[in-house]
């Protein structure tokens, strides 16, 4: 009897009002606009209703865009980074492993060490004849000084390096030839690199035949030379701006002034053997330090696979408060909504078709924003990396179109797009039809 008093007042007023007026009154309240003999479908009142707010469904689908946006340029950059290119950069000529002076054994730096330096010819003589050394390439450096306006007022400080292989080195050249191994005391013949960053900052645009009045640092002396340009290179991972040959260094210089020896291996299967014999005759002398190649890959995977994690966790943390908020979206809609699907449903329409509407909103929240960030993000995302990569030290960003993060973020607008469909279904059912029709709107 309760529950037939309780049904029979609602009822009435359900059944006062004809299928087309309620519809009328559903149009009225629930929407501003919409075209006139249009046929009713879930998939329109879906439609309907998340255009009916257009603030909240601009701050909604904005959140949502932006923040599948930044996980793109975020995954983007991280998946842009190659490791093996970014650790093979100070190893020249394919080696191995180097072994420079340990500037940090002196405090004086470098040049002291030079001056009682542990290369010796001996030494090489006895890495060079190991088994599985294949070359022993040498590097040689002098600080120098450039007048930029031929003048000593405006100087610059920079290092001439020696050529460590003529061979390779040849291919790099862009225009002019590589320098003579004669030259006279006062004239030292140089490629310049135009991509060094130290370069830029001369302010001078050079050409083949042109000339630079300065000094080089021997060891003892400062010495006035001039820099004859021979031709150019182009390397931007490296801030080195003159090149000579080695011969050239050694015939001015009043030192050792041999910077690194670069060690290549051969594939043997004796390269741990080589290395460990290599380390432990260069263990005794702290003035020297050993650098390996297959060390340093796996140190800075281990490195960006730590960093990896820590960014891609902060990015989703970020990320899934747009999710939030759409939840947040969701249940206020379904809690002022009650009233309208109530007389919805009273004038024929089902749950399921109730439920279909629901799931059309959400639906064009999640799968507009996610287009969206593809159209978006991808772009931004190749023209970031390519960006970051003409940076001078960091060509070893390069981009690979990011399908992994694609599809995983494609299962994740799935299981939210699921989530909220739920959680909506289950607010929504509590009430019977009645209870729905009595909430004020």
């Amino acid at each position: 009897m309760i529950a037939w008093f309780a049904f029979r007042s609602p009822a009435k007023i359900a059944a006062s009002v004809s299928p087309i007026d309620a519809m009328k009154r559903q149009s009225e309240t629930g929407f501003k606009k919409r075209k006139k003999n249009h046929k009713i479908t879930p998939t329109w009142l879906g439609w309907q209703y998340c255009c009916s707010n257009k603030k909240k469904m601009a701050y909604t689908f904005s959140s949502l865009l932006l923040s599948g946006i930044l996980m793109f340029l975020v995954f983007s950059v991280l998946n842009a980074i190659d490791v093996e290119r970014l650790a093979v950069q100070p190893y020249d000529e394919g080696s191995d492993l180097y072994i420079r002076l340990n500037s940090t054994a002196d405090e004086d730096s470098t040049y002291n060490l030079m001056k009682d330096s542990p290369f010796t010819n001996e030494a090489k003589e006895y890495i060079s004849q190991m088994s599985g050394v294949e070359h022993l390439y040498e590097e040689k450096m002098l600080d120098c000084i450039v007048y930029i306006d031929d003048t000593q007022d405006n100087e610059t400080e920079l290092g001439i390096q020696s050529i460590v292989n003529p061979d390779s080195f040849q291919e790099k050249i862009v225009e002019g030839n590589l320098p003579d191994r004669n030259c006279e005391n006062t004239t030292v013949p140089v490629i310049v690199n135009r991509k060094s960053p130290y370069y830029q900052e001369l302010g001078k645009k050079l050409h083949v035949g042109d000339s630079l009045s300065g000094t080089v640092d021997t060891g003892f002396s400062d010495i006035p030379v001039t820099f004859s340009v021979t031709g150019f290179v182009e390397d931007q991972d490296t801030g080195v701006v003159l090149y000579t040959n080695g011969e050239v260094l050694d015939k001015i210089s009043e030192m050792n002034c041999t910077l690194t020896w670069y060690i290549c291996l051969t594939d043997d299967g004796s390269k741990t053997d080589t290395i460990r014999e290599i380390k432990e005759m260069t263990n005794q002398d702290n003035r020297l330090y050993v650098s390996v190649l297959a060390e340093d890959i796996s140190s800075l995977e281990n490195y960006f696979h730590n960093a990896t994690v820590i960014v891609m966790v902060l990015t989703v943390l970020v990320s899934l408060f747009s999710f939030i908020n759409l939840l947040n979206t969701s249940i206020t809609n379904v809690i002022s909504r009650k009233h309208d699907y109530a007389l919805l449903e009273a004038t024929g329409m089902t749950k399921k078709q109730i439920g279909k509407t629901q799931r059309t909103e959400n639906l064009i929240y999640l799968v507009g924003s996610f287009v969206g960030s593809c159209i978006l993000g991808i772009p931004m995302g190749f023209i970031l990396c390519n960006r970051v990569s003409q940076i001078p030290g960091l060509s070893y960003f390069e981009y690979h179109f990011p399908a992994l993060f694609m599809v995983l973020y494609f299962v994740a607008v799935l299981l939210v797009y699921s989530i909220v469909n739920a959680y909506q279904n289950r607010l929504f059912f509590k009430q019977s039809v009645v209870e729905r029709i009595k909430t004020a709107e």
